[in-house]
């Protein structure tokens, strides 16, 4: 069994010579992949280790071309009335002030914020259904602390970074429930956390649970199925962390099941895979022998684990030690894949609204798929829960790419899923809507083979820990906004063909939107009502799906409306106007639909007009290298179809499209037309600090 002083000899030569760090990846990004088949059935080993409590943005939120601080189209912080004021949800708010509020701020504690140990935030169920507040997303400083937004920057975490620019981050990866590590661990593991349709189910919080459960786990299924697996872990049975030592602090979740217990069943095959001491020198020994499984979990030492009372550099330290133990046999890495994720996100802030079911106490809305087990006593939605880390480490995902498809830890099974064929019912129905199965993070058929370049990351240990926790640095007096690196990456094809319009209802006061999910995935889209009604809503579409819904306005007088749409990869639309002024006789009454000409590379814009009079419009561009502003011009009853290209934009558009009477309609996202393209180039700006224009998008 690995000692304490094992995992310390490898911190102090590290800190000393720095080497390890920056070789493990090299080495791991030189390997070319063994692809006799060009498909997912090249990979004959996948890896799996899963960390502890980050978020997103917490660690990545400055990272060049995800979805960070930089994000040109941040969702909104609505105000209680229609009249309020609307903040980028940046800016939270710290109480009844209105003018109080925290933005991100980074950690300077010293020598390095990667190596301090900090006293970790409120991440239970309770308080992350209080931060998010029925969908608003607005509650986290006041729920959680302002400490929320605390974050890392590339010099604090650098191995991080470069692992992610040498191989593949997904900046859409979600934990599985707003909620703490066992569940969201009973999700990776089992592919639900025990629902409702289970006796023993379903758990929200870290509720004493060993050998209780009773529900098949995935492991149980891969054996069944013959396929060989096996977890590697330094010890059985305990749920304390361990300050640096060779304990498993608790993480396997598989010690919470009843065939697991190694008292009552010991010897049996569940057990010796499962629940046994088989520590990292093992699996090096496995792999050097190519009697590696095909597949395995990794179970880090409780110091290592990057929970916040144990430092980043820890986890890099185990995590080039994994790597070094996974390249040590170069035609086993070269049919390799390792996915590096983490449970949930603590307490730490993220930025991007988590995709939900309609729920009575979350945000309304409507499903076209059965949600039913994704709500917690008929009120509270499961998930997804935040945005945490995920780092795609294979052949096939070389080249500091991002994949921009939701996923969440049940995506992990589904991957094994698609390669072994060995099928998890417990993963419901909605979350398989929601989620893709990772495959689109790698390019089996093509993997890349051009050189890279690394960072030095010898700092990452710069200075011995200070075991003892700290409290997390309190926010600055005066908020200030938060950078992100600016640039793009390459970025992988998604699933997605979205859409979403919409459509006045003049006899009966109402304004309809319209979506529609005409791809392969499913998605979840967030409104947000500028109304008397400032309640979000979300929506739910499986694939080629349509839903409609509708606000009601008032009956007589001014009838202004505004409703903001977001969707998967910065989809985004704006609709505004006046129901009364469209009303009149004399008026124009233009209704905007957007649908994707693969073939050109165009946004397809069609304009109908149901008033009694023209509609003359204006059409320009709000960033991107894109057409110049346009007059448009749709006689009464008449349509008008205009092509947008976006071939010269990677994809990427944001236009807006206005009129008389404070008409306006904003389209922004990304066209995705089969062919791989680069990140958004709108990203990595500063965010706004101000409340959103309500004049200009």
């Amino acid at each position: 069994m690995a000692r304490r002083r094992d995992f310390l000899r490898w911190a102090t030569a590290l800190a000393a010579t720095g080497t390890l760090l920056p070789d493990a990846i090299r080495r791991a990004r030189a390997i070319p992949a063994s692809s006799p088949t060009g498909t997912i059935m090249d990979v004959e080993h996948v890896v799996i280790l899963m960390q502890e409590n980050r978020s997103f943005d917490h660690y990545f939120g400055t990272f060049k071309g995800v979805r960070g601080f930089g994000d040109p189209r941040p969702a909104p912080i609505m105000p209680g009335d229609a009249g309020g004021l609307v903040h980028p949800v940046f800016r939270q708010p710290l109480g009844g002030d209105p003018a109080a509020a925290v933005m991100p701020y980074p950690l300077h504690p010293q020598p390095s914020p990667s190596v301090v140990c900090f006293t970790g935030l409120p991440h239970d169920w309770k308080s992350g259904q209080a931060a998010l507040n029925g969908g608003r997303h607005d509650h986290w400083a006041i729920a959680k602390t302002p400490q929320t937004m605390a974050y890392y920057q590339a010099a604090d975490i650098p191995f991080h970074f470069a692992l992610a620019d040498a191989f593949t981050i997904c900046d859409a990866y979600h934990c599985s429930i707003i909620g703490p590590t066992h569940p969201n661990r009973l999700f990776l593991w089992s592919g639900t956390n025990g629902r409702a349709d289970h006796a023993d189910g379903p758990r929200i919080d870290n509720n004493d649970h060993s050998y209780q459960f009773t529900w098949t786990t995935y492991p149980e299924r891969l054996q069944q199925a013959g396929i060989h697996w096996q977890l590697y872990q330094n010890s059985i049975d305990n749920n304390g962390h361990d300050q640096f030592g060779a304990t498993n602090a608790g993480l396997n979740a598989l010690q919470w099941f009843k065939p697991y217990d190694h008292l009552a069943n010991a010897g049996s095959p569940l057990v010796s895979r499962g629940n046994a001491v088989r520590t990292l020198d093992d699996l090096r020994e496995d792999v050097k022998k190519g009697a590696l499984p095909q597949v395995s979990w990794i179970i880090p030492p409780g110091g290592y684990c990057e929970h916040p009372q144990f430092p980043p550099a820890y986890g890099a330290v185990f995590m080039a030690n994994l790597l070094d133990a996974l390249t040590a046999n170069e035609a086993l890495w070269s049919k390799m894949v390792l996915l590096v994720m983490y449970d949930e996100n603590d307490g730490f802030f993220d930025h991007m609204p988590p995709p939900m079911p309609p729920s009575p106490s979350g945000a309304p809305g409507l499903s076209s798929v059965d949600a039913a087990d994704e709500v917690f006593s008929n009120t509270e939605p499961f998930g997804l829960g935040l945005r945490v880390p995920m780092i795609v480490v294979s052949p096939w995902s070389r080249g500091g790419w991002v994949c921009s498809q939701v996923f969440d830890h049940t995506s992990v099974i589904r991957f094994l899923e698609a390669r072994f064929g060995v099928k998890e019912p417990n993963i419901s129905a909605w979350r398989r809507t929601v989620c893709g199965d990772l495959t689109a993070a790698f390019d089996f058929a093509h993997p890349n083979t051009a050189a890279a370049t690394f960072p030095d990351v010898s700092r990452t240990l710069a200075g011995k820990p200070n075991t003892a926790s700290v409290k997390i640095p309190p926010a600055p007096g005066t908020p200030t906004v938060a950078g992100q690196i600016p640039g793009t990456r390459p970025a992988r094809i998604l699933p997605y063909d979205l859409a979403a319009h919409a459509r006045l209802d003049l006899a009966q006061h109402r304004v309809w939107i319209d979506l529609a999910s005409a791809g392969t995935a499913g998605a979840v889209f967030h409104v947000y009502p500028r109304l008397p009604d400032t309640r979000p809503r979300v929506y739910t579409l499986g694939p080629l799906a349509t839903l409609s819904d509708s606000w009601k306005l008032p009956d007589s007088g001014p009838a202004p409306y505004e409703l903001s749409t977001y969707g998967p990869n910065g989809f985004l639309r704006v609709m505004r106007g006046d129901l009364a002024a469209a009303s009149r006789a004399d008026a124009p009454a233009v209704e905007v639909a957007a649908s994707m000409d693969a073939a050109s590379q165009s946004l397809m814009l069609t304009l109908r007009n149901s008033g009694a009079a023209a509609g003359v419009l204006t059409l320009a561009a709000n960033a991107y290298a894109t057409p110049a502003p346009a007059t448009l011009s749709v006689p009464a009853g008449g349509v008008l179809t205009h092509r947008w290209p976006v071939a010269s934009s990677g994809g990427w558009y944001d236009l807006t499209i206005s009129g008389p009477d404070g008409f306006l309609r904003r389209l922004a996202g990304h066209l995705e037309y089969g062919q791989a393209s680069t990140t958004d180039p709108a990203i990595g700006a500063l965010i706004r600090a101000a409340p959103f224009d309500a004049a200009t998008p």
